[in-house]
């Protein structure tokens, strides 16, 4: 199984939101701009994903569907993505997903996406490490799976050198 996980694109920062819930906090207009971009040269380079998970965060909301409007791959929204997912929930949802096999793509939040990547490129006796990655808005970063938990990373790709890919 392949996996694509992107961090969602440029948000209002949380100092001019004014929601009451940071999970409504909506994409700005130069990050959908840049976004569309980048998912152009993200599908001219890794291809249609089967599948885009999400969570259920607007910006993550918003950052799917830009991908679906571009490539026609069906979303579905996963909570347990939301901001502060536990590692073993990413687990879950690959368990889930691994029968089907294939090539997902997750939009989620760091810091989250840095230990999921990490956990599953470096994991120990189990247990994952941590590397913190600095993922980029808009960023992608591809890990081919060779067993549960135990992944290979691929591709690391900043959202800047995917618009110059389109």
């Amino acid at each position: 199984m392949r996996i694509l996980f992107v961090r969602h694109a440029i948000a209002i920062s949380r100092e001019d939101f004014h929601g009451a819930d940071d999970l409504n906090r909506p994409l700005t207009d130069v990050g959908r701009k840049k976004a569309r971009r980048a998912f152009r040269g993200l599908l001219s380079y890794y291809g249609r994903p089967d599948q885009i998970l999400h969570s259920a965060a607007s910006r993550a909301v918003e950052t799917a569907a830009i991908l679906n409007e571009l490539s026609g791959v069906s979303l579905k929204e996963v909570p347990a993505l939301n901001p502060g997912a536990e590692y073993d929930a990413l687990l879950s949802i690959l368990d889930e997903h691994e029968k089907a096999g294939g090539f997902l793509a997750i939009i989620g939040h760091e810091p989250d996406l840095s230990e999921f990547v990490s956990g599953l490129i470096q994991s120990h006796e189990g247990r994952p490490a941590y590397l913190h990655l600095n993922i980029k808005k808009a960023a992608c970063i591809e890990v081919q799976m060779h067993g549960r938990g135990a992944g290979e990373l691929v591709s690391f790709l900043p959202p800047r050198l995917l618009r110059r890919l389109t």
